[in-house]
């Protein structure tokens, strides 16, 4: 959800124009925009990590809640791109800068003193978040991936275990080998 700060200097009429002004409230909103995203990326590596613990400690009843803590944070990070870069959009233009090809970076090089350090900090941050984020998902995609690989085998061995491929059970009973693999296929 944007903050009241956003859509107050977005609107403001007395602040239209690029006025240095007006430069710096843009920048200063994206100071506090960039806050706000490093602490719901935090909150997404966070839940991502406690998602791999959960699976790792083979509590995977919770997962659904997680997934769904997840999306929520994805969901509002993607909130936070979408003004981001209206903003930024709007802070290239009043700085002279290509709105289509801007970066954060570009952004830090061209702001005031006072901001530029600030928001080159805040740059390097996120980048470190995001990568962070990366090596979390890799590692949880891996741990629910050998997890499911586990279930498939043991579901495998306890079908073979069952009746095995003859059709003679482990514990001395005999079922017909069927024609079709199961009753579901055949409705399918």
């Amino acid at each position: 959800m944007p903050s009241a700060g956003i859509h107050r200097f977005l609107r403001d009429p007395d602040t239209n124009g690029s006025t240095p002004d007006r430069v710096h409230q843009q920048l200063m909103a994206l100071v506090g925009l960039l806050n706000r995203q490093q602490r719901v990326l935090e909150r997404l590596v966070f839940k991502l990590s406690q998602t791999t613990l959960l699976v790792g400690a083979g509590e995977d009843r919770f997962l659904g809640y997680m997934v769904d803590e997840v999306g929520d944070a994805q969901d509002e990070v993607g909130v936070i791109d979408a003004m981001r870069a209206l903003l930024v959009t709007d802070i290239a233009e009043n700085l002279g800068l290509d709105a289509d090809t801007v970066s954060l970076g570009a952004i830090a090089a061209n702001a005031p003193d006072n901001i530029g350090p600030v928001l080159d900090r805040q740059h390097k941050s996120l980048v470190r978040l995001l990568e962070e984020m990366d090596t979390v998902a890799e590692r949880g995609a891996a741990s629910v991936g050998s997890k499911l690989r586990l279930v498939s085998d043991s579901i495998g061995r306890m079908e073979d275990n069952a009746y095995g491929r003859t059709g003679y059970a482990a514990h001395g009973g005999y079922q017909e080998p069927s024609a079709t693999a199961s009753r579901y296929t055949e409705s399918a």
